[in-house]
Formats: structure tokens, C-alpha cells, sequence
């Protein structure tokens, strides 16, 4: 090789050296945003999913109850109406057929997301009862 070529290859040789370095830095941060971005979506879809059957057990847990418990009450009565007694005790029911449907593990998973647990399910026990005497 010529005294020419090798200088050019000293000058050039950290610059492309650089580039290259640049480029493999540009492209783990990409793919480390990218993994990132596909960690959140999959998280998003877990608790999306979880949100989603912990709706339908509140509503499973309301429907058992009502036709386990409640109704028979509801026939016993000239008025149709139960005391907020059994009501209390409707809840309670619901509560624990709720908790024994989802299980302990995602019901902690549950609790990380909606924080209190006990008044989420209060919320989603009136709505479902609303849905419940509605249909």
C-alpha cells in the first residue's frame, strides 16, 4: 500500500469507526424504545383483559346471588322487597362468590390496578345490580 493510502486510512478509519459506533448506538435505542413500546402494550392488554373478567365475575357473583338468595326472599314476602339486613347480606355473598371466582392471584393483581378494592367492587356490585333489575 502507498504512504497516501495509508494516511487516508488513518484520517478516515476513526471517522467511519465513529459512524459505525453512532449507528449501533441509534439502533439499540430504537430497539430498546421498541421493547419497551411492546412491554406497555402487553401490560395494557393484560390489565384491559383482567378489568374485563373482573366485570363479568361481579356480574356472575350479583346473578348467583340473586337467584340463590335473594329471590327466594323476594317470594317470601307480600311486597317483594328484602331489608337492608339482607341486603347487607346479599353484598356479602356476592363478595364472597366474587373473591372465590377470580382467586387470590388476581385479585392482588386487581387490587395493584384499581387500588381499593373493596369500593370498586361496591361500584361495579350497584352497577351490575342496576343491569340486573333493568333486564
Amino acid at each position: 500500500m502507498s504512504d497516501l493510502t495509508l494516511k487516508i486510512i488513518d484520517i478516515l478509519l476513526p471517522a467511519v469507526l465513529a459512524l459505525v459506533g453512532a449507528a449501533l448506538m441509534l439502533a439499540t435505542s430504537y430497539l430498546r424504545a421498541r421493547a419497551e413500546a411492546i412491554r406497555h402494550e402487553q401490560a395494557q392488554r393484560m390489565v384491559m383483559g383482567l378489568l374485563q373478567r373482573a366485570h363479568q365475575e361481579v356480574y356472575d357473583a350479583v346473578r348467583a346471588t340473586a337467584q340463590t338468595y335473594v329471590d327466594g326472599l323476594k317470594k317470601a314476602r307480600e311486597d317483594g322487597k328484602i331489608t337492608e339486613e339482607e341486603a347487607r347480606q346479599a353484598r356479602g355473598i356476592a363478595w364472597q362468590h366474587f373473591k372465590a371466582q377470580m382467586g387470590a392471584v388476581a385479585l392482588a393483581e386487581l387490587e395493584q390496578i384499581v387500588s381499593d378494592l373493596t369500593e370498586w367492587f361496591a361500584s361495579e356490585l350497584e352497577a351490575a345490580v342496576g343491569a340486573l333489575k333493568a333486564s
